[in-house]
């Protein structure tokens, strides 16, 4: 087709819709949108070169293509703070923070989403400032500051149930599971737990509902329902496979493997670590060393699981 001043132009088109569409797209436009950014600023877009891989964090989180995620971010912070963009400073510093926790960069993560935060509370946009407090929260209790990360899961649940978001609330919830669980007050944490999966489950988003199931397995067998675990971490292995979350599947491998470990069936545990242990190997994720030193101690237990 052709457009009066743009020349010919070819309609954008899609392989699939819905997620698995979506999911394609982004897996062959991805590098290239971020090529683009960086050489938006001259030519007259310079809000480009953030936004542009901001759009890309769900699928960064998704697919934990850490080399892409940490440039997009990285540079996508300097051209906002060349062009004195806050949201785009603010949305920039958030993702780098995201991905430094996942990584396990603990001390760099809090401080880039504790400046995120800061420069949200000027901004007036609830939903991300909430999306901040939880990814801090989520950094300090990997560091251990049980209490830190507790306020800012509370007050991003706060947010989130005044915005009715319940995309928020499936996580805040399996978060508040975890420290019901940790407080001693099991009936809590399973509340907290089916309320997130009852947010998640009317919302077309797989990766988010494998995770509520996944985080409700890990619930489970903290409080030694190591059967009922494995029920909810089958069902997330299954979401997590039909929309090829590669390290949520070696994430849920791992939480399986645990609860065959508590099921008294280590043969089975070491298939599932071992499939764990290729796939972080395969996407260059530093947990593959931990998951390796699991099946050496394994090696010391019975050879024979009972029947």
């Amino acid at each position: 087709m052709t457009t009066e001043g743009t020349g010919d132009i070819t309609p954008l088109t899609f392989r699939g819709s819905g997620y698995d569409g979506a999911r394609a797209w982004c897996e062959a436009e991805a590098e290239t949108a971020i090529h683009i950014a960086r050489h938006a600023h001259s030519h007259g877009v310079p809000d480009a070169a953030w936004m542009l891989p901001t759009l890309f964090l769900p699928y960064f989180h998704i697919t934990k293509n850490w080399r892409i995620w940490l440039s997009a971010a990285s540079a996508g912070l300097t051209h906002a703070r060349r062009i004195r963009s806050t949201e785009g400073e603010a949305w920039c510093l958030h993702s780098l923070g995201w991905a430094q926790h996942e990584l396990g960069h603990i001390d760099d993560a809090i401080i880039n989403l504790g400046q995120a935060l800061r420069l949200r509370d000027n901004l007036g946009d609830d939903r991300a400032r909430g999306l901040t407090l939880f990814s801090l929260g989520a950094a300090r209790l990997s560091r251990g500051d049980s209490d830190g990360a507790r306020r800012c899961i509370d007050q991003a649940d706060a947010i989130f149930t005044g915005l009715g978001f319940t995309f928020g609330l499936a996580f805040t919830r399996s978060a508040l599971a975890h420290f019901h669980q940790a407080e001693g007050d099991p009936a809590a944490a399973r509340r907290a737990a089916s309320d997130a999966l009852d947010f998640a489950r009317p919302i077309p988003s797989p990766p988010l509902l494998s995770r509520t199931h996944h985080q409700y397995g890990l619930m489970l067998l903290s409080q030694h329902q190591p059967r009922a675990a494995l029920d909810h971490l089958d069902t997330a292995l299954t979401l997590r496979r039909g929309s090829r979350e590669r390290w949520g599947e070696a994430e849920t491998l791992i939480a399986r493997a645990e609860t065959l470990t508590a099921l008294g069936q280590p043969t089975a545990a070491r298939v599932n670590y071992r499939e764990a242990a290729n796939i972080l190997a395969e996407l260059d994720d530093p947990r593959v060393t931990d998951v390796q030193a699991r099946i050496a101690a394994l090696s010391t237990q019975p050879q024979h699981d009972p029947l």
